[in-house]
């Protein structure tokens, strides 16, 4: 590579992430400078009926799912030209966003992507403590194959041929589409380390239509007690 481009990006992920980004090369993630979690909340129904009674109940319940969770936010970028030192010979603005957010739970090798194989998603599963049979498992979860070409770290995912999952707009199902918002496909390097690549937007209406966003996304998390997943975030710009 004759030239190396970096870009420092401002993160908000709700919260907001500061990221230094390599262009066309590999991506390299960030500290976590704020954050901000919202959850569903809801209280138990009640009843107060007479003893000797028999009543009949239809019970309605939404549960939070604890084996998955989700990110959004917005990013702002610039190109420069640095030194190791973080001081700049140029700078470039960048008026459009297009690009990825990364997340993965260990190191990855950059250089070596492919669409996620079943094995490895099996073997996610296995960690994570879901089955294949779970019907909010990685496999059921990431069940559509329909997604415009990504090209991470110089890695071109050919369109439509990994497995895929539409983050929803406006409260609502997106249809599978080469052209839908927010699109978050899987993918392995070569030692089998599982990656969730989400497309990047410019300010588009997100899963409430109050806010907008540049990504939205989700992984899965470990539901047992007491166990918490770290993922690790990477931005990749494109100029």
């Amino acid at each position: 590579m004759n030239e190396r481009i970096y870009t420092m990006a401002t993160l908000m992920l709700l919260l907001v992430l500061s990221i230094a980004v390599i262009v066309r090369g590999d991506p390299v993630g960030g500290s976590i400078s704020f954050n901000s979690t919202d959850k569903r909340t809801t209280s138990p129904g009640t009843r107060a009926d007479d003893g000797g009674t028999i009543t009949t109940l239809r019970v309605d319940a939404t549960q939070q799912n604890p084996a998955w969770k989700a990110y959004v936010g917005n990013i702002s970028g610039t190109l420069v030209l640095d030194d190791s030192n973080n001081r700049s010979i140029y700078e470039w603005s960048l008026a459009s966003l297009t690009g990825e957010i990364l997340a993965v739970r260990s190191s990855v090798s950059w250089s070596t992507l492919s669409c996620a194989t079943n094995a490895t998603i099996a073997s996610e599963q296995t960690t994570l403590t879901m089955t294949s049979g779970d019907i909010d498992s990685i496999n059921h979860t990431f069940n559509h194959s329909t997604h415009k070409q990504f090209v991470v770290a110089g890695n071109t995912l050919t369109a439509s041929t990994c497995r895929v999952a539409y983050p929803y707009v406006n409260d609502s199902a997106q249809s599978p589409s080469v052209s839908a918002q927010f699109q978050e496909i899987l993918m392995n390097d070569s030692s089998s380390n599982l990656i969730y690549a989400a497309s990047l937007e410019t300010n588009v209406a997100g899963y409430h239509n109050e806010s907008l966003y540049d990504f939205q996304m989700i992984v899965p998390d470990n539901d047992q007690a007491g166990q918490i997943t770290t993922y690790y975030f990477y931005v990749e710009l494109d100029s």
